[in-house]
């Protein structure tokens, strides 16, 4: 079982006020930042590394260091989540020692953008992160959007999510109706992002699409047509 470290990171500035101040009516501000950091530490194999020391955690914030004011290892609880809630609940006093402290997993899919024959990709890609971090005492959920599709509650039964996933449909359409034709989707994301080639292609082609049908002809050809019977006349 992979352990839990939790760093807490502390940011504190107190600004004293002048006695000066103090007798106006300035205001006094002070703040207190405290970020949490759960954190799993694992070796090439997937075991958990137990000795950890504070000083080898490096924490940055845009480039710069922050201090790691406080370090903590968490041992996760050995069991599946049914049987160590049970042993929180059971007997005349309820306890919070030994709860789960398992991770929550949301996976929701956007079924509007994935194209039709696509979504096993992401079917697969799905299920090897749920094979692979998944672990006892965590749990996971499965939504897909806009519906149908699947909408499953969280669950510690990994194989049951797995399943779910078969659910999951593509629904993106690759073509648009415009005012003069049809153009593909990926055209119009980069004609929003500038392209000029690509937008020039598009008018032209929407151009020719838009344009007239003659039947009969050529506007050239049936004047041709029509001076020939003239001249025979």
């Amino acid at each position: 079982m992979p352990q839990t470290i939790c760093v807490f990171t502390c940011v504190a500035l107190l600004l004293a006020a002048p006695a000066q101040a103090l007798q106006s009516a300035t205001p006094f501000k002070a703040g207190v930042d405290l970020v949490r950091m759960d954190i799993r530490v694992s070796d090439a194999d997937g075991a958990p590394i137990r000795d950890l020391r504070q000083e080898e955690v490096v924490v940055t914030d845009q480039g710069r260091a922050a201090p790691v004011v406080f370090f903590q290892h968490i041992e996760q609880p050995v069991g599946l989540l049914a049987d160590v809630e049970t042993r929180t609940i059971a007997g005349e006093v309820s306890t919070n020692r030994g709860a789960p402290r398992g991770h929550l997993y949301l996976l929701v899919f956007d079924q509007q953008h994935i194209a039709p024959g696509n979504e096993q990709r992401a079917r697969v890609a799905a299920a090897r992160f749920l094979k692979r971090r998944v672990r006892p005492g965590d749990r996971a959920a499965l939504v897909a959007i806009p519906g149908p599709g699947p909408h499953l509650s969280f669950t510690a039964d990994v194989d049951k999510v797995i399943a779910e996933l078969s659910t999951v449909r593509g629904g993106l359409e690759r073509t648009g109706l415009t005012g003069m034709g049809t153009m593909r989707i990926d055209e119009a994301y980069e004609i929003v992002r500038g392209d000029q080639a690509v937008l020039a292609d598009v008018v032209s082609r929407l151009a020719g699409e838009s344009a007239p049908t003659d039947v009969g002809g050529s506007p050239q050809a049936r004047t041709g047509t029509a001076d020939n019977s003239s001249d025979n006349t």
